[in-house]
């Protein structure tokens, strides 16, 4: 078997790749990982990550129900399947992965932002606010929520509010 500190510098280097936007390096990262510790859902998240950039959804919706089944109570592992579902077009089940990251961890500013950028996706970007502004309300450094809410304004024919946004971020 692979010795801990070898498992540890593959994930440290997925994790790095992951990062470089090296996508199919990343992948093949955490499968090495995989294949060495079959039980830890954060491998599963992390390729799964790459590939959603990778536009390989079956595959990322593959690994994110993983994550899902090996650590339930976690909100990430509902937040990474919900993403995936939404880059899928699959948006009502990306809306119920949301709201079970959000009854799991009602504080997390990502599901919020997240939740909120799916109504701009779906073509309701004036319901998106709610969610948006609680993001910004829980996590005001969060940078992803203010470019999802200026690109609701812009949706809605607001750049002006949209700059706001984008210069706080």
């Amino acid at each position: 078997p692979a010795s801990r500190e070898y498992r540890t510098a593959l994930q440290i280097l997925g994790q790095a790749r992951l990062e470089l936007e090296m996508w199919r390096a990343a992948a093949d990262n955490f499968t090495q990982l995989i294949e060495l510790s079959p039980n830890v859902p954060e491998s599963y998240r992390y390729r799964g990550d790459a590939y959603l950039a990778l536009k390989q959804y079956q595959q990322a919706l593959d690994d994110y129900e993983r994550t899902v089944i090996l650590d339930p109570s976690n909100s990430d592992s509902y937040l990474a399947r919900g993403k995936g579902y939404a880059e899928n077009g699959e948006f009502d089940l990306a809306r119920e992965d949301f709201k079970e990251a959000i009854r799991r961890d009602p504080v997390s500013s990502d599901v919020y932002a997240s939740q909120g950028h799916l109504f701009v996706q779906t073509g309701n970007p004036s319901m998106a606010f709610p969610d948006l502004d609680r993001a910004i309300e829980i996590s005001p450094l969060n940078h992803d929520a203010y470019f999802k809410r200026a690109g609701a304004y812009i949706e809605l024919g607001q750049p002006s509010l949209a700059l706001e946004d984008l210069e706080q971020a």
